[in-house]
């Protein structure tokens, strides 16, 4: 996840975000986290339980999804652990905050943020 992310604000930060990491990079982070879930088969990215990574993944993954089209249809398993965790009623309240709907990149960025 954490390779996702930097290897994603060097194209969220620069003029445009590049045709070749939407249809290339992404793909092959999420395919290779698809995988991983696969032979896993855990309930939230690392084991039955939510933790402090999932939250990570949750941040990384929300940001990139309006990249990728047809993310639930290709990466299901990414997809319901997703769903899992926006379900969890510890977070509730945070998903209904004003503080959620901010934009996932400074201002500075050229994808996820508000101009």
């Amino acid at each position: 996840i954490n390779d996702m992310r930097v290897e994603s604000f060097k194209h969220y930060y620069a003029a445009s975000v590049g045709k070749d990491f939407v249809e290339e990079t992404l793909p092959y982070y999420f395919s290779t986290l698809e995988k991983y879930l696969e032979k896993h088969n855990t309930r939230f990215f690392c084991c039955d339980s939510p933790t402090i990574a999932d939250c990570a993944a949750f941040e990384a993954l929300r940001t990139a999804l309006p990249l990728v089209p047809h993310f639930a249809e290709e990466y299901k398993r990414i997809n319901e652990i997703i769903k899992r965790f926006e379900a969890l009623p510890q977070l509730e309240k945070y998903f209904a905050s004003r503080e959620h709907k901010f934009p996932a990149n400074n201002k500075m960025a050229s994808f996820g943020c508000s101009h």
